[in-house]
């Protein structure tokens, strides 16, 4: 994931072909702030309603789950 820190988008680079796939985004207590499926031609994310604070990106692509803080 970059930019770190980030400020109104981040992309995530995923280092092997996969087909399909979802991002969640939690804020620091667990609460699911986003929920959405996510495709191999598009790893872009904004973010600037996002309040200011610590997030936890869980990915998961093709089974294969990744977690980022």
């Amino acid at each position: 994931m970059y930019p770190n820190p980030v400020m109104d988008r981040f992309e995530i680079s995923i280092p092997f072909d996969w087909n399909e796939g979802h991002i969640v985004v939690t804020n620091s207590v667990g609460q699911a702030i986003i929920k959405q499926p996510i495709q191999p031609d598009k790893l872009s994310f904004d973010i600037k309603k996002l309040a200011s604070g610590m997030y936890i990106y869980h990915i998961t692509v093709d089974g294969v789950n990744m977690t980022v803080n």
